[in-house]
């Protein structure tokens, strides 16, 4: 299926436009005031989100090169 193959750079892609999103609403001198407490969460978020993207992305190549090899 097509949904479980890219939800993690849908994941990736949603949470990075999301947070480019409130860092311009909150530059912009319109009426939109962030939080500090928003932001920490929000860089938690992105951290993990974006991290852990990597990660499982490296850590699925090297297994599969591995059942390959056997």
């Amino acid at each position: 299926s097509w949904l479980p193959r890219n939800i993690r750079p849908l994941s990736l892609i949603t949470i990075v436009t999301f947070t480019l999103l409130v860092i311009l609403l909150d530059s912009c001198p319109i009426d939109f005031n962030v939080s500090e407490r928003a932001y920490n969460y929000l860089e938690m978020i992105s951290l993990t989100v974006v991290g852990g993207y990597f990660a499982v992305r490296t850590f699925d190549k090297h297994s599969k090169n591995k059942n390959v090899l056997r």
